[in-house]
């Protein structure tokens, strides 16, 4: 019984690591693409709705 609490506390630990490391890479994308839309409204020339769809 007490190897089951520790297997579930570990799972519980696994699945929050796992949950702030998504979070860490959405973020990291959510940069890239505001970078990447700041680029292109600054050349608005260049910017196609299609470029922003890509980087969604």
């Amino acid at each position: 019984m007490r190897g089951f609490c520790a297997l579930k506390c570990s799972c519980k630990i696994y699945i929050l690591l796992t949950i702030s490391k998504l979070k860490e890479q959405l973020f990291c994308m959510n940069k890239t693409f505001y970078k990447h839309y700041e680029h292109s409204m600054t050349n608005a020339h260049s910017w196609t709705p299609h470029n922003s769809l890509i980087m969604f």
